[in-house]
């Protein structure tokens, strides 16, 4: 038989996993509020479980719930719902960085895939950066040092793209640009 605390870890694991199915992340700093009064060991606090659980994910590496640090507070979500790159980019929008996302995402997408990125994207979901928004960031990004590999390159149709020189050339962001914009469209 369980006991009680082992019960209120798999309860909270079971709340994150709810609230990532949703498409969100959970605060640590709320982590209390999923303990009821009602329902805590003798003598424990909320502080204590939320330290147990903690700690237990410390020990339990291949459990799906997982941690992110942010600066204003970490955030937990379950891999077995959302995809790490996606949680990144939920941190950033959360802690509201969206310099940081939008460098993430080109460094990312230059990198893995690779490919340069349209700008529009974060005019989408999960990004939601309105056109002052984004234009605001772009701007701001220009003059920061550790954006400095963040380029351009607009497409022969008008389309703005953004890559990362860290992992992209310029004809190679050119040529994959043109071929996403123009190329692919014109050779069916």
């Amino acid at each position: 038989m369980e006991d009680s605390s082992q019960t209120l870890i798999k309860s909270i694991i079971i709340d994150i996993q709810e609230e990532t199915k949703a498409a969100h992340l959970f605060r640590k700093s709320k982590l209390p509020t999923l303990i009821s009064e009602d329902v805590l060991p003798d003598g424990e606090t909320k502080e204590a479980v939320v330290e147990r659980f903690l700690t237990f994910l410390e020990e339990n590496k291949e459990t799906d719930i997982k941690l992110k640090e942010g600066k204003k507070d970490s955030y937990l979500y379950s891999s077995q719902y959302m995809s790490d790159s996606y949680a990144d980019i939920l941190v950033n929008t959360e802690e509201k960085d969206s310099a940081k996302m939008i460098a993430d995402q080109i460094r990312r997408d230059s990198k893995l895939y690779p490919r340069a990125t349209a700008k529009r994207l974060f005019k989408q979901s999960p990004f939601n950066l309105s056109d002052t928004e984004l234009t605001a960031t772009l701007t701001l990004m220009k003059e920061e040092r550790e954006y400095s590999d963040i380029q351009y390159y607009t497409a022969s149709n008008g389309e703005e793209y953004l890559y990362s020189q860290q992992s992209l050339t310029f004809d190679h962001a050119k040529y994959l640009t043109e071929w996403n914009e123009v190329g692919q469209a014109l050779n069916p």
